[in-house]
């Protein structure tokens, strides 16, 4: 008896264990791991309103001849893009059409906002409510005689469409452009064959600035222009500007941004308890609650939520937009000069999500770094994320060059344009095993590479040039290459 006792117990202890096991895998789980995460629960800065998360990447003014470049971080900037958006959100007539003529024959632009990610407008959106729904990709102002038009090139579609603005708004353009300081700014001319011919041709550069083709550039066109450079033809694939006089930029210490650990990991994990701290060899940190886990190293952090990959994304452009802003900034929040640089909609295995990237600028110029700042996300949520952004205002130490220094920066002279285009060329050269006959620019700007040299954090001067797709960056005033797998 008791022996059938003792086994009647084990097969109930038994019978317990395996439901209790299948409870805890496959039954109602507790209220804080059930909840989806609720990035609002903990916020490291307010969200941003669409018109802040939105903004050129570059605005092109024509003062005559030649061009001013504007890009995140020139001074002036961000007043130049609120002045201009208040007048766009405030422009509602009827004189949008898509079959007349428009000015680009008739009169000079003199500016061109170009968007990257695509500017929202039209209907509900906050600018152009008078223009049927759409992106905009390219927006440019013809300034005629006695009338000023505005030439509107949505993403992905080849018409344009033209406004005539009415004479108070054709007022507060021409105020806005009168007003711009341009005495101390870098003139620019857009790069064509023609010019590049001229140039290597060992003909002299006049004093006075070349003058420009008034026609809209549109970098979604391809430039059929071609031209003969060290024997090879040259196709100009994009709107590339290069400097007409001498240009001199910073070399500077750079830091890691300064993020609060225990309030970044609130913002990831709703129950902060079940997650373990795990030390990698190299002193990374990663935590992880068994389903998502937060890396986080000296200068950077990656989050990965494997289980959300499987979701789908449902909303429109504009909803991606904002919600792009709530992400970087729950997560870290949004440092001066950070522009949100790309949102696209992506598809792996029938699944589709959107995918956000911001870049850092200093002085107009983009950071390039070996870690994109970079989020993943759908309906679900977010899925994957990297941080990597830097304060560029760490004191200088251990510069080699024995050149008077501020407390926070070197000043460089920048090698010419067609030095740096040549030096380019020859690296492709040497490292492509097919260069063929024709060659394709897709680059040629100035920017700044992090890296590191003597245990210091650098943001060094570079040529950033595309070549048949290749990237190349070269040192700005040396023409050194800098791989790609030493950028931080």
């Amino acid at each position: 008896m008791m022996e059938q006792l003792k086994t009647v117990l084990l097969l109930c202890l038994i019978g317990l264990s395996l439901f209790l096991t299948y409870q805890l895998w496959y039954g109602q789980k507790p209220a804080e791991l059930v909840a989806e995460d609720v990035y609002e629960q903990v916020e490291i800065e307010t969200p941003r309103s669409l018109e802040e998360t939105v903004v050129p990447y570059r605005i092109v003014l024509n003062g005559g001849n030649t061009n001013y470049l504007y890009s995140k971080g020139n001074p002036g900037f961000d007043e130049l893009w609120q002045e201009l958006s208040d007048l766009l959100k405030n422009i509602e007539n009827n004189f949008f059409s898509e079959d007349q003529n428009g000015p680009e024959e008739e009169g000079l632009r003199c500016l061109a906002c170009y968007f990257d990610p695509a500017l929202p407008a039209g209907d509900e959106n906050l600018w152009l409510p008078g223009l049927s729904t759409g992106s905009i990709e390219i927006l440019s102002l013809y300034c005629l005689q006695d009338s000023y038009w505005l030439v509107i090139k949505k993403a992905d579609q080849e018409e344009k469409q033209y406004l005539l603005l009415d004479e108070a708004k054709a007022a507060q353009f021409s105020a806005i452009l009168e007003n711009l300081d341009l005495e101390n700014e870098t003139a620019y001319s857009l790069l064509t064959v023609d010019l590049i011919n001229e140039i290597m041709q060992d003909d002299p550069v006049e004093d006075d600035p070349i003058e420009n083709d008034p026609v809209e550039d549109d970098p979604t066109e391809e430039n059929t222009n071609e031209g003969n450079l060290l024997e090879k033809e040259i196709d100009i694939r994009a709107s590339i500007y290069v400097p007409l006089g001498e240009v001199f930029m910073e070399k500077f210490n750079v830091e890691p941004e300064n993020l609060e650990k225990e309030l970044l990991l609130k913002t990831f994990f709703v129950d902060y308890n079940l997650v373990r701290e795990i030390e990698e060899r190299d002193g990374s940190l990663l935590y992880t609650d068994g389903e998502k886990g937060l890396r986080l190293s000296n200068n950077r952090f990656e989050y990965s939520y494997p289980r959300l990959e499987e979701g789908q994304t449902t909303v429109n452009y504009s909803e991606a937009l904002r919600k792009s802003s709530s992400l970087i900034s729950f997560h870290g929040g949004w440092p001066e000069n950070l522009r949100l640089a790309d949102l696209s909609l992506n598809s792996r295995a029938g699944l589709w999500f959107y995918v956000a990237e911001w870049t850092l600028y200093k002085n107009g110029y983009p950071f390039l770094t070996g870690q994109p700042t970079r989020a993943s996300f759908n309906d679900q949520g977010l899925f994957h994320f990297t941080r990597s952004l830097y304060n560029p205002e760490a004191p200088v130490e251990n510069f080699e060059e024995e050149l008077p220094v501020s407390p926070h920066k070197i000043t460089v002279e920048v090698a010419a344009w067609t030095d740096a285009l040549l030096q380019a060329i020859s690296n492709i050269e040497d490292t492509a095993t097919d260069v063929g006959s024709r060659l394709r620019l897709g680059a040629l700007e100035l920017a700044y590479a992090v890296t590191t040299s003597e245990g210091q954090l650098r943001g060094i001067p570079v040529w950033f040039v595309i070549i048949n797709g290749e990237e190349i960056i070269l040192e700005a005033d040396t023409l050194e290459t800098i791989n790609k797998e030493d950028l931080l």
